[in-house]
C-alpha cells in the first residue's frame, strides 16, 4: 500500500484523546478527511465525574497511602511500647506480665492503674481517676515516687511523645506544619504564664470535665517538653533510686525518643538532560549559583531610550557579577541607578519583558558572607563550599552552632548566626558535571545556548527516527504525574495503531490550551498590575522591618503582611487583631490559609490565600471551603462581612470564593494546567518517531496549536452544529474530541498567522475579534457530518483484579432482635445519618436525644449536625457531660467475614465492588426453553481465585448451564433497540439482576441521563431478547468480535 500524505491532528485531555487524519496533497493542502475518533479513557485521579467536576478529585494512591502510613505507624507504636516495657520490667519498673500481645498490655496497665488509683484514692473521683498519669508526673518533679509509679510515669510519657522538630524543617516550613508551631507557640504561652515547670505538671492542673478548658489530647504539644520532663524526673528520682543508672537512662530515652530520618528521597531527582547518567543537583550549591546568576548576566540586554540596544560592557559587567555575588539579588531599578549601571532615564532591560523584576544574584554566598562577615572573605573555594555541605547536612541548630565553634573557631554568637541559615531550596536544571563543564565558557561571557551547543550535542540536532513509539518508562524519565502519565500511555497505543494501518503521518498537530497573543493595551495592563504588586512587595519589606526587625523577610514573610493589608489587619474567620509580631516569626499565631483547599483546587494563586488564627484553622476551617465550614453556624454573617471589606483589586474574586457552595471549575484550571505540561511532553515524546521536533532535514514535524484557536475555528467553521441543534459545544458527545481535533489538523502556522493579523485589525476597526475564515474545502460540512456519524467512540478496558475489596466500616456481630431475628450494628457520624437511620439508633436514649435536637433545630443532621460545636450531649452517671459525634445503628444489612482469628471482621461491600458478570445460558430440557441470567462475581472473589490461580472468570459446573460471555466497565455490546436497529453500547455498571449501559458516545452525568430518560437498564433475560453480542471497539473505532 503506498504511503498516505496525511497529518495527524490530537486533541490531548487528562481522560481523552481526540484524533483526527486529514489527507494532503503534495503542496500540503488539505482536501479530505482520512479518518476521526475519540477514545475515551479514566483520569489517573480518584473521583466520580460529579467530583472531578466540583474539584473533589483526589490522586488514585492517596487513600491507600494514607492506609499503608497509618498501618505503619500503629505498628511501630505497638513496638515502641513493647520494648518500653520490655525494659522498664527488666529493671523492675513495671510487675511481670504478658507484653506480646494489645490485649495483654492492655490487662497488665489496667491492673497497675487500678493499685495506683487505690493508693491516690482517686477511685472516688473520675476527674482524678483520668489525671493519675499526669498526677504522678507532676509530683515526681519534685518528690520520691515508688519504682511501679515512676516505671508509669515513663510509659505516660511514651504514650504522647510531641511533634519532632529540625533545622531543616523550619526552612521548608509549609501550611501544615506551621500550624503545629504556632499551636506549639501557643501552649507554651500558656504553660509560661501558669508557671508551670513541664507539660505533665500542666496537664495535671486541668480539669477534663471542663468544656472550657478543652480536651488534653487534642493539642500539638513539642518532643522537647517530653524530653525536658523525662529528663528532670530522672535527675529526681535517681536520687532516691541508685538502680537508675545512666545506661538504663540510655536505653528507656531511645526507646521512646528514637525516630528514623525519613526515607531517602535522592531517587525521586530528575536526571540532568546532559548528562543522563546523573541527576541535577541542589540549587544551593555555589556552582548552581554562580551557575544561574552568569546565565543571566549574560543574557542582559539595555534597551535604550532611542530604541537603541546594547549588552554590558566588560566593566559594567564585571562589577554587575561583583556585586551580585556579594548583595545577592538586584532590582531593575535599584540597578539603573548612579549607584550602579546609571543608565539614562527610561532605559529597560530585555529581561523586564518577561516579567521579571531583578536578577537572581548568588544568593548561597550573600547569605554566608552576612552571617561571618569579614571572616568569609578569608575563606578559600573549599572551605566555603564545606559551609554548604554542613548546612545540608546538619539537622539540627545546635550541634552545628558547637561544631562551628570547634572546628571553625567561631564565637558563640557568629557560630548561631551561622547554624540558622535557611538556603534556597530546589534543584538546578543540571547536574554538578556538567555545570563544571559550562562555568569555564559562561565566566568568559558566552551565551548559555553557544556553550551548550560548543561542549554538548545540539539539543535539536536530528536522532535516529523510530518507526513506533517506545513504552513510556523507557523513554521518559522521572514522570510521576499519574494523570500525565495515563495519557502519554493512551497516546503510545494509539498512534502506534495508526502508523500500522496507515505508515507515519507527515505531521502531527497538538492542542495546546495556551491563550492567543494579547494586544498591545492588555500587555500593558498587565505590566502595569506586575510593577504595581512588586512595588506592593517592596512596601511590605520596609514594614516588616521596621515593625518586626526582619532584614530579609522571606516571600511568604511578604505574603503574610499583604494579605493582612488586604483583610485589614483582621482575621476574616475569628474577627481577631493581627499584629505584625503575631503574624511573623518562628511561630505565627496566624497562618496563610487557602480558601479553596489546596488538596481539592489544587490552587495556590494568591487569589485562592488568606489568613486564619492558628488554632481555628486546625480545629474547625481544615480541607473545607469557607461554605462548607460555616454556613448555617451564627459565625458565618459576620465572615462575609468581614471579607466585604478586603481591600485591593482581589477583593471581589475572594468574596466569591467565601461565598461559593462548591469549588468552581476547580478542576477545569487543574486540567488546563496539565494539558499543558501534557502537550509539552507528548511532543517531546512523538517527535521520536521524526528523530527530533525536526527531522534530518530540518523540517519541522511537531507542531503545537492554541486552545482558543481551536474553539473560534469551531464557531466560525459551525461545527458545533455537528453535534447539536444550537451553536454551543455539546460537551456530553464524546465525539467532540474528534471534532477538536480535526480543527487542530487543519491548524497550520498559516493559519496562525492570518489570525493573528485578522484579530489585530479587527480590535483596531472596532469588529468582532476575528474575520469570517474560509472553509477548508467545499463539502466540508458534508464530510464531517459522515465521518462523525461513523466514529465508534473507544473506551480504555482493564481486567486488573485491584480496588477495595470491602468497605472501610466494620459491622458488628449478629445480635438478635428479640423477635426470633437478628440484626447487624454500625458506626456512624451524627452528621452522615438520615432520616431513617435516625429512628435505627440502637441506644434509645441517645436516640431519644438525637431526635429533640433535630426537632429543635427543625432541619436534617446534615444541616443540624454540621458544626461539631451543634453536637447533642448527654450525662452519664458520674455526672460527666458527653458529646454525641458517632452513634450505632441498627442495619438488615448481611455483610461478610473477612480474615481469620484476632484479625476477622465483618465488613460490606463497597460501591464497584464487583468485578464482571457471566451471561449464562440456562437450558430446560423439560419445558424445552432457553433463558439467559447474569452473575456477578465479586472482587474479592476474583482476588481469591486470582490468589489460587483459578481463572477469574469461574466456569459454568452444570451441563445445563453454557456461559456465553462475561462483561466488565466498559466493554461493549451491540444490541437492538426498540425499533429494530443495532446499537453500539458501553457498559457502564452492573449488580444482580441490573445491567446498566448507556451509548458508546454519551458522556453525559447520570442526572443528564435520567432527566432525558436516556439509562438503559437491563437485565440477562433483556440481552437474550435484544440479540446482544459482545463486541470490542479498537483504538480506531473498529467493531470487532469479543468472543467470551
Amino acid at each position: 500500500m503506498p504511503q498516505l500524505n496525511y497529518v495527524l491532528g490530537l486533541d490531548l485531555g487528562v481522560s481523552s484523546i481526540g484524533w483526527s487524519m486529514v489527507e494532503l496533497d503534495d503542496s500540503g493542502t488539505p482536501i479530505g478527511i482520512v479518518r476521526m475518533g475519540s477514545h475515551i479513557f479514566d483520569a489517573g485521579v480518584e473521583g466520580s465525574d460529579p467530583d472531578i467536576q466540583k474539584g473533589r478529585d483526589s490522586s488514585r494512591a492517596a487513600a491507600r497511602r494514607m492506609a499503608r502510613q497509618m498501618r505503619k505507624q500503629i505498628r511501630r507504636k505497638a513496638l515502641r511500647r513493647r520494648q518500653l516495657l520490655r525494659v522498664l520490667q527488666s529493671a523492675g519498673l513495671v510487675p511481670d506480665g504478658d507484653i506480646q500481645s494489645p490485649a495483654g498490655i492492655d490487662q497488665l496497665l489496667k491492673s497497675v492503674d487500678a493499685k495506683l488509683r487505690a493508693t491516690w484514692e482517686a477511685d472516688a473521683d473520675h476527674r482524678a481517676a483520668q489525671l493519675l498519669p499526669y498526677r504522678i508526673r507532676a509530683r515526681g518533679l519534685s518528690e520520691k515516687l515508688s519504682p511501679t509509679e515512676f516505671g508509669r510515669a515513663i510509659y505516660h510519657l511514651n504514650q504522647r511523645r510531641g511533634f519532632l522538630s529540625n533545622r531543616k524543617s523550619l526552612a521548608k516550613e509549609g501550611e501544615e506544619t506551621g500550624i503545629v508551631k504556632s499551636s506549639i507557640a501557643e501552649l507554651k504561652r500558656t504553660m509560661e504564664a501558669g508557671g508551670f515547670p513541664t507539660i505533665g505538671a500542666y496537664f495535671a492542673s486541668l480539669d477534663p470535665t471542663d468544656p472550657a478548658a478543652g480536651r488534653i489530647r487534642g493539642r500539638w504539644t513539642s518532643r522537647d517538653w517530653f524530653r525536658a520532663e523525662f529528663d528532670q524526673l530522672w535527675e529526681t528520682q535517681s536520687k532516691h533510686n541508685p538502680a537508675l543508672s545512666d545506661e538504663l537512662k540510655q536505653r528507656i530515652a531511645r526507646a521512646i525518643f528514637f525516630q528514623r530520618p525519613l526515607k531517602p528521597s535522592d531517587h525521586l531527582i530528575g536526571t540532568c538532560d546532559l548528562i543522563p547518567t546523573q541527576r541535577r543537583c541542589h540549587i544551593s550549591l555555589r556552582e548552581a549559583q554562580r551557575f544561574r546568576m552568569l546565565q543571566a548576566v549574560n543574557n542582559l540586554q539595555i534597551y535604550l531610550p532611542d530604541n537603541t540596544k546594547r549588552g554590558l560592557a566588560r566593566e559594567e559587567r564585571d562589577k554587575l557579577i561583583a556585586w551580585l555575588s556579594t548583595e545577592g539579588d538586584i532590582t531593575f531599578t535599584i540597578l539603573r541607578t548612579k549607584k550602579y549601571l546609571n543608565l539614562p532615564k527610561g532605559s529597560t532591560f530585555n529581561l523586564e519583558e518577561g516579567g521579571e523584576k531583578r536578577l537572581i544574584g548568588h544568593r548561597t554566598d550573600a547569605k554566608l558572607r552576612e552571617a561571618l562577615g569579614p571572616r568569609f572573605d578569608k575563606l578559600s573555594e573549599d572551605q566555603r563550599d564545606e559551609l554548604v555541605d554542613l548546612l545540608r547536612s546538619f539537622e539540627k541548630e545546635r550541634p552545628l552552632s558547637d561544631y562551628m565553634q570547634t572546628h571553625f573557631n567561631l564565637d558563640k554568637a557568629s557560630a548561631d548566626a551561622f547554624s540558622i541559615i535557611s538556603l534556597e531550596d530546589g534543584y538546578a536544571s543540571h547536574c554538578r558535571a556538567a555545570i563544571r563543564r559550562l562555568l569555564p565558557r559562561l565566566e568568559e561571557g558566552t551565551h548559555y545556548m553557544t556553550a551548550r551547543k560548543e561542549e554538548f550535542n545540539d539539543p535539536d540536532a536530528p536522532r535516529e527516527p523510530l518507526d513506533q513509539l517506545p513504552p513510556l518508562d523507557k523513554s521518559v524519565e522521572n514522570l510521576r504525574n499519574p494523570a500525565v502519565a495515563r495519557t502519554l500511555t493512551e497516546l503510545r497505543k494509539l498512534i502506534n495503531t495508526i502508523i500500522r494501518a496507515y505508515g507515519k503521518p507527515a505531521h502531527i498537530r497538538i492542542e495546546l490550551a495556551r491563550d492567543l497573543k494579547k494586544p498591545r493595551k492588555q500587555r500593558e495592563q498587565d505590566s502595569y498590575r506586575m510593577r504595581d504588586r512588586e512595588q506592593q512587595r517592596e512596601r511590605a519589606k520596609v514594614k516588616i522591618l521596621k515593625d518586626g526587625g526582619i532584614a530579609n523577610p522571606s516571600r511568604q514573610d511578604v505574603d503574610r503582611v499583604l494579605l493582612a493589608e488586604e483583610c485589614g489587619w483582621v482575621c476574616p474567620y475569628t474577627g481577631a487583631q493581627i499584629s505584625v509580631q503575631s503574624l511573623l516569626g518562628r511561630h505565627p499565631q496566624f497562618d496563610i490559609e487557602h480558601i479553596w483547599p489546596m488538596s481539592r483546587s489544587l490552587d495556590d494563586s494568591f487569589a485562592n490565600k488568606t489568613l486564619c488564627q492558628a488554632d481555628e484553622n486546625r480545629a474547625r476551617k481544615k480541607n473545607r471551603t469557607p461554605y462548607e465550614a460555616y454556613h448555617g453556624t451564627p459565625l458565618w454573617e459576620a465572615i462575609l462581612q468581614r471579607v466585604k471589606k478586603f481591600k485591593g483589586d482581589l477583593a471581589r474574586t475572594k468574596l466569591e470564593r467565601f461565598s461559593a457552595e462548591q469549588i468552581k471549575e476547580g478542576f477545569a484550571a487543574r486540567h488546563l494546567a496539565e494539558t499543558r505540561y501534557t502537550s509539552s511532553l507528548a511532543t517531546e515524546y512523538i517527535s521520536l518517531l521524526y528523530g527530533g521536533s525536526y527531522d534530518i532535514e530540518r523540517s519541522r514535524r511537531i507542531h503545537v496549536t492554541t486552545g482558543g484557536l481551536t474553539a473560534h475555528l469551531r464557531r466560525e467553521w459551525q461545527l458545533n452544529r455537528i453535534l447539536s441543534d444550537d451553536d454551543s459545544k455539546n460537551r456530553g458527545d464524546h465525539r467532540h474530541h474528534a471534532i477538536d481535533a480535526l480543527i487542530v489538523a487543519l491548524t497550520d502556522h498559516g493559519t496562525v498567522s492570518k489570525l493573528q493579523t485578522a484579530s489585530e485589525a479587527a480590535q483596531a476597526a472596532g469588529r468582532r475579534l476575528f474575520a469570517q475564515v474560509p472553509l477548508p474545502w467545499e463539502t466540508f460540512h458534508e464530510d464531517v457530518q459522515s465521518r462523525v456519524d461513523a466514529i465508534n467512540v473507544s473506551h480504555r478496558q482493564s481486567r486488573r483484579v485491584r480496588g477495595p475489596l470491602h468497605a472501610d466500616s466494620n459491622y458488628s456481630k449478629p445480635i438478635p432482635d428479640g423477635s426470633g431475628e437478628s440484626v447487624r450494628r454500625i458506626r456512624k457520624p451524627i452528621e452522615s445519618l438520615t432520616d431513617a437511620e435516625v429512628e435505627r439508633i440502637s441506644d434509645s436514649r441517645v436516640r431519644s436525644i438525637i431526635v429533640a435536637a433535630l426537632n429543635a433545630a427543625g432541619k436534617p443532621p446534615k444541616d443540624a449536625f454540621k458544626d461539631p460545636k451543634n453536637h447533642p450531649t448527654f450525662t452519664s452517671r458520674a455526672g460527666n457531660i458527653i458529646p454525641i459525634h458517632k452513634v450505632r445503628i441498627d442495619t438488615s444489612k448481611k455483610p461478610f467475614t473477612v480474615g481469620k482469628g484476632p484479625r476477622q471482621r465483618h465488613v460490606g461491600p463497597t460501591q464497584g465492588s464487583n468485578h464482571h458478570t457471566r451471561i449464562i445460558e440456562v437450558s430446560n430440557d423439560v419445558k424445552r426453553t432457553v433463558k439467559w441470567v447474569d452473575e456477578p462475581t465479586t472482587l474479592l472473589d476474583a482476588y481469591q481465585r486470582q490468589a489460587k490461580k483459578q481463572p477469574i472468570v469461574p466456569p459454568t459446573v452444570s451441563p445445563a448451564q453454557k456461559l456465553l460471555f462475561s462483561l466488565a466497565a466498559n466493554e461493549y455490546l451491540l444490541i437492538d433497540d426498540h425499533e429494530g436497529k443495532r446499537r453500539l453500547c458501553r457498559v457502564l455498571s452492573f449488580s444482580e439482576g441490573d445491567l446498566e449501559l448507556v451509548e458508546h458516545w454519551d458522556g453525559r452525568p447520570i442526572d443528564e441521563r435520567k432527566s432525558a430518560k436516556a439509562r438503559i437498564r437491563t437485565r440477562g433475560g433483556d440481552l437474550q431478547k435484544r440479540n446482544a453480542q459482545k463486541v470490542l471497539v479498537t483504538y480506531l473505532g473498529e467493531i470487532r468480535n469479543a468472543g467470551g
